[in-house]
């Protein structure tokens, strides 16, 4: 939800819909392999290998326009993860619910060039399950609670040249691990509560959208406001 690119609110009604993911590559960790040794013996290092792993989505969504500028959007994952090779297995089930409220604040035709809209959408989202975090690759969400903020503004002419810029800021909540410690950014924390740093992310997109063809190239970037590197012997982790 927080994601979509919203370019045209529903007239007043609804809609939901039912959307299948299949076995797309959302995680590059392929043949993978990792090495573990006991504490304090000296032993060949013992590879663990996850091979590829697949992350599998069906998504309820759903699609309410309260008016022409007024849309209320909502979405339910059901999420399953599988690793190809090595003893980790994967997890299953709903991950989290989210909900949003986009509005068109602008809508201005800029004589015969084209018409210009400006979109804002507020969302957030709650895990629906007690599912474990601290499992990735093969966790199939990070637990966490959020609150995003996203405006957007497109231009499209009438010879249907398309030009779409949007930014986001999404505030995270804490995240609670099955274990007493963890250790992150140079520092040992004797707890189980992790702090997920907030994202914020912005594209830029150029292309043309005429009739019943929409080509457009997209450049993104999402910068994490925070948190550390990962371990070797650290992995996996939120």
């Amino acid at each position: 939800v927080t994601s979509a690119n919203c370019a045209s609110p529903l007239k007043p009604g609804g809609a939901v819909s039912l959307i299948n993911k299949t076995a797309f590559e959302q995680w590059a960790y392929i043949n993978r392999t990792g090495y573990f040794l006991r504490p304090g013996e000296q032993l060949p290092p013992i590879p663990v290998a996850v091979g590829t792993v697949t992350t599998q989505a069906v998504s309820a969504m759903a699609n309410y326009g309260v008016r022409d500028w007024l849309n209320v959007l909502g979405s339910v994952p059901y999420v399953w993860t599988n690793a190809s090779q090595g003893v980790l297995h994967g997890q299953s089930g709903f991950e989290d619910l989210s909900l949003a409220v986009k509005t068109t604040p602008l809508r201005m035709r800029t004589g015969h060039f084209g018409t210009l809209r400006g979109i804002a959408l507020i969302a957030g989202s709650i895990p629906m399950t007690d599912y474990t975090p601290d499992f990735l690759p093969l966790s199939i969400g990070l637990q966490s609670k959020t609150l995003t903020g996203r405006g957007m503004v497109n231009f499209l002419s009438t010879r249907g040249v398309y030009v779409n810029a949007a930014a986001a800021y999404t505030f995270r909540g804490n995240v609670t691990l099955d274990r007493p410690y963890y250790y992150t950014n140079g520092q040992l924390y004797l707890s189980n509560e992790v702090a997920m740093p907030n994202v914020f992310d912005y594209s830029v997109g150029v292309g043309y959208y005429r009739h019943d063809m929409k080509v457009i190239g997209t450049f993104a970037e999402q910068q994490t406001r925070g948190g550390g590197d990962i371990r070797r012997q650290d992995m996996p982790f939120v």
